[in-house]
């Protein structure tokens, strides 16, 4: 037979029976899950305590309020009792991702005992307000077959593991400006790596102009005055060198005047839309 996920009628006959999780409601059972609710044990990071986090009683505080940036490991207000023929699969629910808090997908392994802890990140540019009891994550029922032979582990408290990782991260709005940044300087090396071979390419090839030029005045003056080469052709034949690489330089200084000012205007008209849109997001807030 194939594993087979519990519907609401099932995963309410099962919850009556005093089998999987206990407290339970019944408005957190959804079509083919089960929303698991904030319970009273918060931890969070703290510069204050020699261990690098406190925990907080969330019973008592009635609500939370997560800042941008901030991770924290929040207890299931459920405690769990699986058999070793169900598993669980746990997503966020969709009302608290659309705020950008942030939840990796987990799983429940057969026989697993004790509460559900799982770390949460706000990575929103304003702060959410997360209360006691309010549903977190959906739990879907998946009933095995064969069986498990190997069981989940027991969490009755807090794993050790989460404990490091509760350090704040930037929010997402500056993670957004540093690669912007990052993209600024990336174009400006790019620009300024293309003028450079702009520069050697135009003087390589003013330089092979003027040669190509001289030789060509040698050979008209060769043929049409006699079989040598006169004094007065060799210093026609220079000057027409030597001005077809000054010609080629300048043309060169100013096509790179040109492509500084085009840059220029790019630049500015770029932030200037940048500087519209931030107002925009601002007013919209």
């Amino acid at each position: 037979m194939a594993d087979h996920t519990l519907v609401d009628r099932e995963i309410r006959v099962v919850l009556q029976s005093g089998q999987l999780l206990r407290p339970w409601a019944e408005e957190s059972i959804n079509g083919a899950s089960y929303d698991i609710r904030m319970g009273r044990l918060l931890v969070q990071a703290a510069t204050n305590d020699p261990r690098g986090y406190q925990a907080r009683d969330i019973a008592i505080e009635k609500s939370f309020f997560m800042e941008s940036g901030q991770i924290v490991v929040i207890e299931s207000l459920e405690e769990l009792q699986f058999p070793q023929n169900m598993k669980g699969y746990l997503s966020l629910r969709n009302t608290l991702s659309s705020k950008m808090l942030f939840f990796t997908s987990g799983k429940v392994h057969p026989g697993h005992k004790g509460f559900l802890y799982f770390p949460l990140i706000n990575l929103g540019d304003e702060r959410l307000e997360l209360h006691y009891g309010q549903p977190l994550v959906a739990l879907e029922f998946i009933e095995l077959d064969p069986p498990a032979q190997k069981i989940g582990p027991d969490f009755s408290t807090v794993p050790k593991d989460l404990m490091p990782n509760l350090r704040p991260r930037p929010p997402f709005n500056l993670l957004f400006t540093r690669v912007d940044d990052l993209s600024s300087k990336f174009a400006r090396y790019e620009l300024v790596s293309n003028l450079n071979a702009l520069v050697v390419g135009s003087v390589i090839v003013a330089v092979i102009a003027g040669i190509i030029a001289g030789v060509a005045v040698q050979l008209v003056a060769s043929f049409s005055d006699s079989d040598t080469v006169t004094t007065s052709s060799l210093g026609k034949s220079a000057a027409f060198s030597a001005g077809a690489i000054v010609f080629g330089i300048a043309a060169l200084f100013i096509l790179a005047l040109f492509s500084w000012l085009a840059w220029w205007l790019f630049g500015s008209a770029r932030r200037y839309i940048n500087r519209r849109g931030n107002r925009g997001r601002s007013a919209g807030r």
